[in-house]
């Protein structure tokens, strides 16, 4: 089951935007059938997938494309 679950990851993109704001958007990736099935008879679910969130940037340089993927 832990293996299954690992397959999971949260994927967080982030850049600026043009007024200079950074644009973060976490994903977390979509069960394959056999988790989705696995899930389903444990009753259980995956939260909401979380909505973007916009912060100042901080006075050093940012990477104008961020990516990190998380595994569970």
């Amino acid at each position: 089951m832990r293996e299954k679950l690992s397959a999971i990851q949260v994927i967080d993109v982030s850049f600026r935007t043009t007024d200079g704001r950074c644009l973060m958007m976490p994903h977390y990736t979509e069960p394959d059938a056999d988790l989705a099935l696995m899930l389903h008879q444990l009753r259980q679910s995956l939260p909401n997938q979380p909505r973007p969130r916009i912060t100042a940037l901080a006075s050093e340089a940012k990477p104008t494309l961020k990516m990190v993927v998380q595994t569970f």
